[in-house]
């Protein structure tokens, strides 16, 4: 990832964690977002795979509990970072036989890892209502800049 891009999205988690990201009860945002909903990965070549490209995402808003679909699971999986034994560790989440894992709670964060070649992964977030958010990942050739 580009350092100006991990910048924005450093700060952008350091944003919403300054703010609260909402107020006290989920669904107090009137509009369900989810941050960052654009990821950009560079490897040294299309060639190889990623190195195990990890990104986390937090959903702001909406009502839980909230569905993260995936259509193209040989390509990527969710999961969640936990910490065990003091140490940030990364945990698929389970999904269904149609390819959906389940979210709950007030701003729920999640992550993406891939470990596909230059690709173009997309997947769309739902809450109770059916608010949608599409995210999408791309991994992409450094171009040498």
């Amino acid at each position: 990832m580009k350092l100006w891009k991990l910048s924005s999205v450093v700060f952008s988690c350091v944003a919403l964690t300054a703010c609260g990201g909402g107020g006290d009860e989920p669904g107090d945002v009137g509009e369900m977002a989810v941050d960052p909903a654009a990821v950009t990965w560079t490897i040294s070549s299309c060639d190889r795979a990623t190195s195990n490209a990890l990104s986390v995402h937090t959903i702001n808003g909406g009502k839980p509990p909230f569905r993260l679909l995936n259509s193209f699971p040989q390509n990527f999986e969710f999961g969640t970072i936990q910490v065990v034994n003091g140490a940030q560790r990364y945990v698929p989440l389970p999904l269904s036989s149609t390819g959906v894992a389940e979210l709950r709670g007030k701003d729920p964060q999640f992550a993406v890892l891939t470990s596909a070649g230059c690709s173009d992964i997309s997947f769309i977030v739902l809450d109770q209502d059916s608010q949608r958010v599409n995210v999408e990942i791309t991994v992409e050739e450094d171009s040498g800049n």
